[in-house]
């Protein structure tokens, strides 16, 4: 009990930007290197988003001031109220909550987040095969993917959908990993990636998730890995500043669609630490696409947008997706390379965008 409230207090001091500099990096180094808390973390973020989505934080707040008949000096998000042993067990029930079982919803989950919190996904049928016969013979690969990937001809290779993409996926290596939003290939058994572009389509196993930061990593079959080449973008290596430009490649309709914005909050949904809100338009399709800096480094990943706001769109932080790439590393082995990945100074910004297109993928189910 006494390491839980420990914890309870770190995590109520980090959520809540009450750490220094120096001890937010090494709780974050610590989350990276202790499974075990990053789970009790990710527990802690569920649960704080379904007090606070559902309005239940205040009303359970206004209830312990009553009892205990004077304001609370400092509202914790873990409720450790001065009655602790009176209230039969409050932080026990929560410690096995948190240890055996988890009770509550996706942080991400529109039932408690409301309904101006919209995830960008299509969730109507992918097109069948007779949908994609007018795909099905084109055998031209653009000048441009050609320079990014090498097709072997003898790659076997699925017939190309034409209908609308569930969400979209990018290459994080040239391993044959992939990432997208965790919404997005749920539940999906062999989650099928392809691009027009490059005239591929194959299908791919969802080898790790974690739904609390609404994050998939998918692997295509090892014959596929010498298709690519080095990944022609790496994780930004600065903090994002507010009103930085930024820009997406995605698929909200059959085509990829590039779309720029600038950076507009430090914070998301409800100033949820582990995303950033984004001044950019965004539709169904655009989930798991990933978001650029003007430079072309890799940011973030689109999960979502509020829809009773225009164009505000929600990232996952370039941090979090680093922690959740060294979190699979030590939980499950996954060992992503990105030793080769690489960010090219481009003097047309045109030229980036076709250099980057060959690497970000339509998801079908």
């Amino acid at each position: 009990m006494a390491d839980f409230e420990k914890n309870i207090d770190r995590f109520d001091a980090y959520y809540q930007h009450e750490m220094s500099a120096e001890q937010r990096v090494l709780f974050e180094k610590e989350l990276a290197e202790n499974s075990a808390l990053n789970q009790e973390w990710n527990n802690y973020k569920k649960f704080i988003a379904d007090i606070k989505l559902a309005a239940e934080y205040d009303d359970f707040t206004s209830f312990i001031q009553t009892l205990n008949k004077k304001p609370t000096a400092k509202k914790s998000l873990i409720f450790k109220p001065a009655f602790y042993w009176p209230i039969v067990g409050i932080a026990a029930t929560l410690a096995i909550l948190f240890t055996v079982v988890n009770p509550f919803s996706d942080l991400k989950n529109e039932s408690t987040a409301g309904n101006d919190y919209q995830k960008l996904v299509y969730t109507q049928p992918t097109a069948t095969q007779a949908d994609s016969d007018d795909y099905a013979n084109e055998s031209a690969v653009s000048e441009n993917a050609t320079d990014s990937i090498t097709l072997m001809a003898s790659a076997k290779k699925l017939e190309i959908h034409s209908g609308d993409p569930a969400g979209t996926a990018f290459l994080i290596s040239n391993e044959g990993y992939f990432i997208t939003a965790y919404h997005v290939v749920e539940h999906a058994e062999l989650p099928v990636l392809q691009n027009k572009d490059l005239n591929l389509t194959f299908e791919t196993s969802v080898i790790w998730s974690d739904s609390a930061s609404d994050m998939a990593i998918l692997k295509c079959h090892d014959d596929l890995t010498s298709h690519f080449n080095p990944v022609p973008f790496k994780f930004i290596r600065k903090n994002i500043s507010l009103g930085e430009d930024v820009f997406t490649l995605g698929y909200p309709k059959k085509d990829i669609v590039y779309t720029a914005g600038v950076i507009s909050s430090e914070t998301g949904y409800h100033s949820d630490t582990t995303t950033f809100e984004v001044s950019l338009p965004s539709n169904p399709g655009y989930s798991g696409a990933p978001l650029f800096t003007r430079d072309g480094d890799l940011a973030g990943l689109i999960t979502a947008n509020n829809s009773k706001k225009q164009a505000v769109t929600y990232v996952l932080k370039y941090t979090v997706i680093q922690r959740q790439l060294k979190s699979a590393e030590t939980v499950d082995g996954i060992v992503i390379s990105m030793a080769s990945n690489f960010t090219k100074r481009y003097k047309k910004h045109a030229d980036l965008i076709q250099a980057y297109r060959p690497f970000i993928f339509e998801v079908h189910l």
